[in-house]
């Protein structure tokens, strides 16, 4: 898109984009009803105890699976676990599906009265909006930053860094706020979508991946701006990842050569920064609706004149 376009242009004439990649890992969360709440705290004790066996059962249904972490949780009479595997270059759900089925089936064979409700209990979260996810992440966590120049804000941008950052106060944290929103940013999950699509992910992940945070600060007439990403889930095998066009897509992102997950991730994470650089530049220069009459498809609107630039339609 034409916004994320700019917003390359203006991080690129900047000295480029730092950016910081962790697997945090494919999650997947079951619930077990035990008979009382102090049987439920007696199973927990338990599966702690027992965790590396659990971890060897998992783990021996695929070569490409490692247990990272588990979290556990009482509600009453119930536990709730939620495990995290990396998942090496693939997306991995599936993968961790089974390997879960496998080791709890086992598991469960020396505790008959302890049933598995459901091997995912919304914990995970999947496809879903969370704070858990914001706090421990899910696939690989992202932050891109950059710091972009006066020189470049004006001519780019159209813009100045003090301006930027007020609008960036006012739409995305206080706006934020107001809505009871946990997503601080303003257009993360398109990029994401395109994104996804284009490269064969499943897109459905945009809902999580798009809780994303923006961060904007006046260096002097300078402007830092950071955006992290705590849930990126994105495989380079598996799934529509596998599909002729899709494949090359990722090519693209090293000039014909292959792209690891990590890099995928990264990419992901770079190119939903410089969205937000470009819209914020728009809605603070009143740019929006002129460039939507302009580079839309329907015909041209009522607005004619750009008002940063006075360029009409």
């Amino acid at each position: 898109m034409a916004s994320v376009n700019r917003g390359c242009k203006a991080i690129t004439q900047s000295s480029g984009a730092t950016v910081v990649v962790e697997k945090r890992g494919m999650t997947r969360s079951p619930v077990f009803e035990c008979t009382s709440g102090l049987e439920a705290k007696r199973f927990q004790v338990w599966f702690e105890d027992h965790i590396d066996r659990i971890r060897e059962i998992a783990e021996a249904t695929s070569s490409h699976l490692h247990l990272l972490s588990h979290h556990t949780w009482i509600r009453g009479r119930y536990v709730y676990v939620r495990f995290a595997f990396d998942t090496e270059e693939a997306m991995g759900m599936n993968m961790v599906t089974i390997a879960l089925q496998k080791a709890l089936d086992e598991a469960l064979t020396r505790h008959p009265e302890i049933k598995l409700v459901s091997l995912s209990s919304n914990v995970c979260t999947d496809k879903k909006d969370s704070v858990v996810n914001s706090l421990l992440g899910r696939g690989y966590w992202v932050q891109a930053e950059a710091v972009i120049p006066q020189a470049v804000i004006k001519s780019v941008l159209k813009s100045e860094a003090s301006k930027l950052v007020k609008v960036h106060t006012q739409k995305n944290l206080i706006g934020s706020n107001v809505a009871g929103s946990f997503s601080q940013n303003a257009h993360v999950a398109n990029v994401l979508s395109a994104m996804y699509i284009a490269t064969g992910q499943d897109p459905a992940h945009v809902v999580e991946g798009s809780k994303a945070f923006l961060m904007a600060e006046a260096q002097g007439d300078d402007l830092y701006v950071a955006l992290t990403l705590p849930n990126i889930n994105v495989g380079v095998v598996g799934g529509g990842t596998q599909i002729a066009q899709q494949a090359q897509a990722r090519q693209l992102i090293r000039r014909g050569q292959a792209v690891s997950a990590q890099q995928l991730a990264a990419t992901v994470g770079a190119a939903a920064l410089a969205g937000e650089l470009s819209l914020l530049a728009a809605l603070t220069e009143q740019q929006l609706a002129y460039a939507h009459a302009k580079l839309g498809r329907q015909p041209k609107a009522a607005i004619r004149t750009c008002p940063a630039c006075q360029e009409e339609v």
